[in-house]
């Protein structure tokens, strides 16, 4: 009788390893995600700003999502002609709608050094849950960021 409840103890044990190895594994997998989703969009924002280099080039595309007011526009740049300022506006506006669907809580920067070549700094910081054994308390929120950069050549 004593062999059998040592067994169970044994098979509690490791089901419940086997569980918080599951449970940290779903935890990266939703980690890995988001960061994956935060280079897909640095790389879109950076391929739209190296499309529009005249607009880049002015600084049109230096915004944030911290700014007073999301950026304005006046119109639908696929359905109509836009000049080069108003292109980067419609672009950041799109940027900022499809961040704003896929990473939720997140904050983002664009700013541009004017010197040339101009080289513009994409921010991505976003909000996920890990296990903060090593960093603080367990459970709370970290703060990541994904950096990317690009350089347009005039």
């Amino acid at each position: 009788m004593l062999e059998v409840l040592v067994s169970l103890a044994v098979i509690a044990i490791s089901m419940l390893g086997a569980a918080n190895l599951q449970l940290n594994s779903l935890k990266m997998s939703k980690s890995a995600a988001n960061r994956t989703q935060a280079i897909f969009l640095a790389t879109e924002i950076g391929e739209r700003i190296e499309a529009n280099k005249t607009g880049a080039i002015a600084g049109a595309y230096v915004s944030s999502s911290t700014t007073a007011a999301p950026p304005s526009v006046g119109s639908d740049c696929k359905a109509v002609s836009c000049n080069p300022v108003q292109l980067a506006a419609y672009d950041i506006a799109q940027w900022n709608t499809r961040i704003g669907n896929t990473l939720k809580s997140a904050t983002w920067d664009i700013t541009n050094t004017i010197a040339a070549p101009s080289t513009y700094n994409i921010v991505i910081r976003w909000r996920d849950r890990r296990d903060r054994t090593i960093y603080g308390s367990a459970g709370e929120l970290d703060d990541l960021q994904y950096v990317a950069t690009r350089v347009i050549q005039p």
